[in-house]
């Protein structure tokens, strides 16, 4: 998933973009489309947007991250969790010896 910020006229922005701004001076899409929209640019000088369109890119960034790690939270779980339990096990494990190590030192 690769997302691109372009210039493009409103009349341009396909149906069912979630990602786009309309102003009086330009209109912003933000898009992981492969193919770039009639008449688009692509706008790579980040630095150069006026504030309104950096903090609304930070907030479409965002969103896009949440639901990539929504839409993969199975995933690392089922990743994840056999290793997470093991070393708990083990922790416990270890934990439970020192205890009664410690126990027969005391009797």
């Amino acid at each position: 998933m690769r997302y691109r910020l372009f210039i493009v006229l409103p009349k341009n922005i396909p149906e069912g973009e979630k990602y786009y701004l309309i102003t009086a001076q330009y209109c912003l899409l933000y898009t992981d489309a492969e193919k770039a929209p009639e008449g688009a640019r692509e706008y790579t000088k980040i630095h150069k947007l006026p504030a309104l369109a950096k903090e609304w890119l930070a907030e479409c960034i965002d969103d896009v991250r949440k639901r990539a790690l929504a839409e993969q939270k199975e995933s690392l779980l089922m990743e994840t969790a056999p290793a997470f339990y093991a070393a708990l096990r083990d922790a416990l494990e270890a934990e439970s010896m020192k205890l009664k190590k410690d126990k027969e030192t005391e009797g």
